[in-house]
């Protein structure tokens, strides 16, 4: 931990707006200060004290990995001057991106802002404090660069927001609304050649806060903020909140800044930060009363102003939506992603938090507030940083290893739980890093399953495209809720009826339930068309059993034909979160080698590994020739992808198992026990879930007798990967 600040501020107070690893542990921190501010930190080593100039100055520090201050270097001139960002290219360099007035004098040259008014600069530093080069981010006044990211090939992008109607990089900007703002994004060759500019705006303002590299061959940019009234980008206009600011999340090409997509979720929000993750996108800021993203449940706020975190696909579909937050009104600042996918918020927190089981409780009127999240959306971990005074967390990193660097202000006596500092003067920019979050957040239990049975009732229910289909609603006895939904689907050309095993079994468990028939019993796309519909059913005002089913926890099963046909449905449909495949999980929908008689084609995948899966197979084999890994074609595929996965294949069993001929087995029960714990863990966020899977005992057989040794079963989720469970599978 370390503060930068002085005791006579003058008025001004230090703030650390962004921070960056270095790639060897050390990291760079960049914000605003008061000449002579100091440089301390818990670590020890030397204090650092920066000369400065009159008025506000922008800074940029270096701290080694033990957490010793190494360098102060200040960027100062006869104006004001702030550094937003800083991000580091993991080989000992770094650009900061900042506004500056009048001039800005660096060893690399020297900034002469037009008309007097406020422009933008990028600078690169190096791990030593040098100055390497120096861009003018305009020269028109009035340009204001927030956030700058780099992509593979060193390209520099710098968003932000402007006044008026300036030329940015030989761009004429769009005007902004009088007396508001209009967003952009300049782009910037590796060299500092300007390359092209994109500006957005609208009829009350435009924000662009945030600003990320698409994690795909295309690195596309990735953008956040915020609006009122309406937008355009692109060929999409956004309309916000009546009355209120709206968050709004696009991606741009990265060649040229054409918008391929822009959306907004509903209510008042702002948003802050944005990231890639495994190809998709998580994005981040704040919002008040309650927000929704189209397809997914709606999230509400505990207190006055929660922060939200949301996950969508590459193609802009909101995946998940969740909210954390306390009792009063906090404040949400940055997003970032490890290397196992978990993410990770910045934030402040004002009052209690309660989370399941666990509370947090801000020590002053505010807290830096650190929640991590895993990439389906289970809040893992909490951390708190402050003391009796008001603390606000701007910005963070995270390092490929979960490490976490935080920066914002500290106000009088700070601590992390290990280490503790007392600021200089009235806020000090306040940074630090923590190897982990310190609190576990324990989930309540899940509502106890029914005891006294399932309910059931047949039902015909509108298909996706016209015409209507035959279904079964089985639900728990009461239906209290709230439940997870989930949509099955029976074997090809099979009746409902063959999957009864499972869908009373999982009522029971306590989970609302359709099996729909098909309208054709070999078609795959009448299979993925029936899923759909069932799901569109139970999240519709039309579901006797609406009031106890969530709309934001929907999974999906299958046998055989319907197995394949979940491929395309867990693919496309945005409202999914979890499937299991009876018989077998496949990449290829049309079938490949894992498929029941090892037969079919293994081209590359026809469908991504989109949400956690679980696929169970026949202890069978036809031609050719099987191995023991033939069974794990499709979970490979799906390992490959970053996804929660799992295979298991049940000694001695065929392919009718999971059908009528299977009803009242030993090998049913067993399916109907991974099924309901995989849904267990990724529906009800069941912590004991993961451990049921694992267990070396199935209803009290020895894993060694349930699981097959002609073909391995596995596992990878949870940062566990075991490759065969009929070994011990450890953390």
């Amino acid at each position: 931990m370390a503060l930068l600040g002085a005791a006579v501020e003058g008025g001004i107070e230090e703030v650390a707006r962004a921070v960056d690893f270095d790639g060897g542990g050390g990291i760079f921190v960049v914000g605003s200060m008061a000449p002579g501010a100091q440089l301390r930190s818990s670590a020890g080593g030397p204090t650092l004290t920066a000369a400065g100039s009159a008025g506000t100055d922008a800074f940029v520090a270096y701290v080694d990995a033990a957490g010793v201050p190494q360098w102060l270097l200040p960027l100062a001139g006869p104006g004001t001057e702030y550094a937003y960002d800083v991000v580091a290219d993991g080989a000992g360099r770094a650009w900061v991106c900042g506004t500056f007035t009048a001039t800005l004098a660096t060893t690399a040259g020297t900034l002469v802002a037009a008309a007097g008014g406020v422009n933008g600069f990028a600078l690169q530093v190096s791990r030593t404090g040098s100055v390497e080069r120096l861009l003018h981010i305009g020269p028109a006044a009035g340009v204001i660069p927030g956030e700058c990211a780099t992509d593979s090939n060193g390209r520099l992008y710098v968003s932000g927001s402007y006044f008026g109607a300036p030329t940015l990089n030989g761009t004429a900007l769009p005007a902004a609304a009088a007396g508001a703002t209009g967003g952009f994004v300049a782009a910037y060759g590796a060299d500092g050649a300007a390359r092209w500019a994109r500006g957005f705006a609208g009829s009350a303002g435009v924000a662009w806060r945030g600003v990320a590299i698409s994690g795909d061959p295309a690195e596309d940019v990735l953008a956040i903020g915020q609006f009122s009234g309406t937008a355009g980008f692109g060929t999409t206009t956004l309309v916000a909140a009546p009355g209120a600011t709206s968050a709004w999340v696009a991606r741009v090409s990265g060649s040229d800044g054409a918008v391929r997509w822009a959306i907004a979720p509903t209510g008042e929000s702002y948003g802050r930060g944005v990231r890639a993750l495994a190809g998709e996108v998580v994005v981040a800021g704040a919002f008040r009363g309650s927000q929704q993203w189209q397809g997914v449940g709606a999230i509400t706020a505990s207190g006055g102003q929660d922060l939200f975190v949301a996950r969508l696909t590459s193609a802009g579909a909101p995946v998940w939506a969740r909210a954390v937050g306390g009792s009063g009104d906090d404040e949400g600042a940055e997003i970032a992603v490890d290397g196992s996918s978990r993410i990770v918020l910045a934030g402040s927190l004002a009052g209690t938090l309660t989370a399941g089981t666990t509370t947090l409780t801000a020590q002053g009127t505010r807290d830096l507030l650190l929640a991590q999240f895993s990439d389906a959306g289970t809040l893992q971990r909490l951390q708190a940083v402050g003391g009796p005074g008001d603390d606000v967390a701007y910005a963070l990193e995270v390092a490929g290893n979960g490490r976490v660097a935080y920066a914002g202000v500290g106000r009088g006596t700070v601590s992390d739980g290990a280490r503790s500092l007392a600021a200089s003067g009235t806020y000090d920019a306040l940074f630090g890093t923590l190897d982990a979050l310190a609190v576990v957040v324990s989930p309540a239990p899940p509502p106890p399953p029914p005891s006294t049975g399932v309910q059931r009732q047949d039902v015909t229910i509108p298909q996706q495209g016209g015409g209507s289909l035959q279904a079964r609603l089985v639900a728990p006895l009461p239906a209290t809720g709230p439940y997870p939904a989930l949509s099955l689907l029976p074997g090809g050309g099979a009746p409902i009826d063959s999957v009864a095993w499972a869908a009373d079994g999982l009522a029971r468990a306590g989970y609302v339930v359709i099996v729909t028939q098909p309208a054709s019993g070999g078609s795959l796309a009448a299979y993925d068309t029936a899923a759909r519909s069932g799901i569109d059913f139970l999240l519709s005002s039309a579901n006797p059993f609406a009031a106890a089913t969530r709309s934001d926890r929907v999974g999906v099963a299958g046998w055989s034909l319907g197995a394949r046909a979940l491929s395309r449905t867990q693919d496309e449909d945005a409202r999914v979160s979890a499937l299991v495949a009876w018989d077998n999980l496949a990449l290829n929908e049309t079938g490949d080698a894992g498929s029941p008689n090892c037969s079919g084609s293994n081209p590359p995948s026809t469908r991504r590994p989109r949400v956690p899966a679980l696929g169970q197979a026949s202890d069978f084999c036809g031609p050719p020739a099987e191995t023991v890994e033939t069974k794990k074609t499709a979970y490979e595929g799906w390992r490959a992808a970053g996804q929660p996965v799992m295979q298991v294949v049940l000694a001695g069993s065929t392919h009718f198992v999971w059908g009528t001929q299977g009803s009242g087995t030993a090998r049913q029960a067993q399916a109907l026990y991974y099924t309901q714990a995989w849904f267990d863990r990724w529906l009800k966020d069941d912590s004991g879930a993961g451990a049921r899977l694992l267990a070396r005992s199935v209803d009290g057989v020895a894993v060694e007798q349930v699981l097959s040794t002609r073909f391995r079963s596995a596992a990878a989720f949870d940062g566990r990967n075991c490759p065969d469970l009929r070994t011990a599978c450890g953390p």
